[in-house]
């Protein structure tokens, strides 16, 4: 993260940026919105955990909705892919191992962050349906 903040780039870390008085939810909704990229470290403590899932789905459904790169999975840990990165070959991810060159991987993270971004799902088409349950979103493959 050091090296990523001293390259120029703004870091949201949901522990230490959340206010007392947030919605946790809202918030780190918000803040994926509007942030260019989510850097997910994924390790045994992180795939078990429901916010990080939840971060990860967030993540995913700003890809399909602005059809751009957002989420970056990084390996930090010997651990087993989330679901959301496998249930479907179409949708596997590629990712960042950290496990064997740490100054490899944070050189290729800085090349994806400073990089014009790159378009997703270049010939597929989505809707989002308006459905009167709150919250609810479907993505219909």
């Amino acid at each position: 993260m050091k090296k990523i903040k001293d390259a120029g780039h703004d870091i949201w870390i949901d522990e230490s940026r959340l206010s007392i008085s947030d919605a946790i939810s809202s918030a780190i909704q918000k803040n994926i919105q509007n942030s260019d990229y989510v850097i997910v470290f994924l390790s045994s403590n992180s795939v078990d955990s429901k916010w990080v899932r939840q971060e990860i789905y967030e993540a995913l459904y700003q890809e399909l909705k602005n059809r751009e790169l957002k989420l970056i999975p990084c390996l930090i840990d010997d651990c087993e892919f989330p679901k959301a990165f496998t249930k479907s070959k179409k949708f596997y991810r590629l990712y960042q191992s950290f496990l064997e060159n740490e100054q490899e991987a944070t050189k290729n993270i800085l090349s994806i962050l400073n990089a014009s971004t790159r378009e997703v799902f270049e010939d597929e088409y989505y809707a989002i349906l308006n459905i009167p349950v709150p919250g609810l979103e479907i993505y219909l493959a």
